[in-house]
């Protein structure tokens, strides 16, 4: 069956195709902008096919497909870079959302490279599932050798999302110096159609001289009259802070910025939130 694939995953397809061109990922600033002094060099990239690891080398001129195994093969640098180049194409200029068919791609990547399924998962368990494409690098900085999981995100179709919500990354927040009548007060601010006014109760909190809102942390309230409250699975956290180990307060701060509670940022930059926060 043909693969029917959407532009986010023949993306996945074109980075595979461009590293291996290219040999090189380099850093981006804030605007993403490409950083010509920090870059990794890509000396190979490795996947699983059918469930067994595929290794392809990367050489000055040629690719050494399946390193390692007796059935290893040569593909000229140039032929790779053909690819990647009309792969790119075709999803620029593909209209609208939907799944697409492009056959030489796909035949390329099946009977030359191997790839049965780009969407089969190329890393193992010690690897974030959320890997899309697992390289073996040089750093530029220190020269150090390292395999690295990338998740790949495209703005060649809709806009890539890092962050969705979802019940386990609740961000809780505790009212300080809440008495019943105020919190029943606050719980009765209502929009036109019925439901909750975020922004007027947010506001309120805001302008009162003896509320306060004071971050919980990636929680869910067991008895929300005393404010109690449990973790809701450590895995939200983890991914976090997997970043950064401050990532919550920023989350915090972000939010809160959003809604007024702070001052609003001149830009939605980290740094600039960052500055409103304090």
């Amino acid at each position: 069956m043909a693969w029917r694939l959407n532009k986010g995953d023949w993306s996945e397809a074109y980075v595979f195709l461009k590293l291996l061109a290219e040999g090189r990922i380099y850093s981006g600033d804030e605007d993403l902008n490409k950083v010509l002094s920090v870059y990794m060099d890509v000396l190979k990239i490795i996947r699983k096919n059918l469930g067994v690891k595929n290794e392809y080398a990367i050489n000055t001129d040629y690719i050494v497909a399946f390193e390692g195994r007796e059935d290893s093969v040569l593909i000229p640098i140039s032929e790779v870079s053909g690819y990647a180049e009309r792969l790119f194409e075709y999803i620029r200029m593909a209209k609208g959302s939907k799944a697409f068919e492009f056959p030489d791609i796909e035949d390329y990547l099946i009977k030359t490279m191997g790839i049965h399924n780009i969407k089969e998962s190329c890393v193992d368990d010690e690897y974030d599932k959320k890997t899309d494409i697992l390289l073996e690098v040089l750093n530029s900085n220190d020269s150090s050798r390292e395999v690295i999981g990338f998740s790949v995100k495209s703005h060649l179709g809709n806009p890539p999302t890092l962050f969705n919500y979802s019940q386990a990354s609740k961000m809780v927040y505790r009212v300080e110096g809440c008495d019943e009548e105020t919190m029943h007060y606050i719980n009765s601010m209502k929009n036109s159609v019925g439901g909750c006014d975020l922004d007027a109760r947010i506001d309120y909190i805001k302008l009162s001289e003896k509320l306060d809102l004071r971050f919980m942390g990636s929680k869910i309230i067991d008895n929300r009259r005393y404010g109690e409250a449990k973790e809701t699975g450590p895995f939200f956290t983890w991914n976090l802070e997997h970043y950064d180990v401050n990532m919550l307060s920023v989350f915090d701060a972000m939010l809160l910025s959003d809604y007024g509670y702070y001052e609003k940022p001149v830009t939605r930059k980290l740094s600039d939130v960052a500055e409103a926060w304090h």
